[in-house]
């Protein structure tokens, strides 16, 4: 399973009105290409946690539905992206 990490530990997550913030700040995912993130989360993210998200957010079982994930379960980093085809290429 791969998602996107939004947040990190001891950030402030808000997500409400399809927008994420992170501490306040406006999240800019131009990645989603007009993708709604439903879900109305307010939460500080505990330490040896990160809140993830998958790009497909209408369909993704994530931090939206799971709550957190302790980054001891963390098991693998994305670095080089297949699909789409117009999108080939490393991962930041």
């Amino acid at each position: 399973m791969v998602k996107r990490v939004i947040s990190l530990p001891g950030e402030h997550i808000i997500i409400k009105d399809n927008e994420v913030f992170i501490d306040d700040k406006k999240l800019n995912e131009g990645y989603l290409d007009g993708v709604n993130t439903d879900g109305n989360i307010d939460m500080i993210v505990q330490q040896n946690h990160i809140f993830t998200m998958g790009d497909n957010r209408p369909k993704s079982g994530d931090g939206r539905e799971i709550g957190t994930i302790n980054i001891d379960d963390v098991i693998g980093k994305v670095y080089i992206r297949l699909y789409s085809f117009n999108k080939i290429g490393t991962v930041k």
